[in-house]
């Protein structure tokens, strides 16, 4: 599954998927279109719009006591690797 906003959801699986796509690193081609391929700097800034909205549902879900602590771990790391993904594609672009 490639994480892009068509794909939106916050399990563990979302967030694996996330941390496996980059630009150079897709899944699930049928979903993708050709702008997808050819524009790698909007899909890692939509990554992490996306990474800062999902961490932002798990703080407030965290505060209400609906996810552990190891979850809201992980949308930090994903978060900071969708960032890094991002600063990585505007040098390369």
């Amino acid at each position: 599954m490639l994480w892009t906003p068509r794909h939106r959801g916050d399990t563990p699986e979302d967030t694996k998927a996330v941390m496996m796509a980059s630009p150079g690193n897709r899944c699930n081609d049928a979903d993708m279109s050709e702008s997808d391929y050819t524009n790698p700097l909007q899909l890692a800034n939509d990554n992490l719009e996306e990474a800062n909205r999902q961490l932002a549902r798990a703080t407030a879900d965290f505060s209400a006591g609906k996810i552990p602590q190891s979850r809201l771990d992980q949308l930090h790391e994903l978060r900071d690797i969708a960032a890094a993904d991002l600063t990585r594609v505007t040098k390369e672009s």
